[in-house]
């Protein structure tokens, strides 16, 4: 993924994963977020920009490029949590085989 597009699913993660869930109307999803319908429509255009939602029979929904956009930066978010947990000075052993 592009610098770009990593900054806008990072801006915009939680309205990818709700999209993930099931495609949402413009009220369901601005009701979900917890935001205006206008700030919906503008993450809709900055999303669609960038191939990962459309509209599809009235509702919002991920492209195939937007499903692995959020599946990728769900699996950083996991894999940073595990970081966090870690001792920071434990020396890495390489399995022998």
């Amino acid at each position: 993924m592009s610098d770009e597009i990593v900054t806008i699913v990072c801006q915009h993660a939680d309205a990818l994963v709700s999209l993930q869930e099931s495609p949402k109307y413009k009220r369901e999803l601005a009701e979900e977020l917890e935001v205006s319908k206008s700030t919906v429509y503008n993450i809709h255009r900055r999303l669609s920009e960038h191939g990962l939602v459309m509209k599809t029979d009235g509702k919002y929904t991920l492209t195939e490029r937007g499903v692995i956009a959020i599946t990728a930066y769900k699996g950083y978010k996991e894999q940073t949590e595990v970081l966090k947990q870690m001792p920071h000075n434990r020396p890495f052993e390489a399995e022998a085989g």
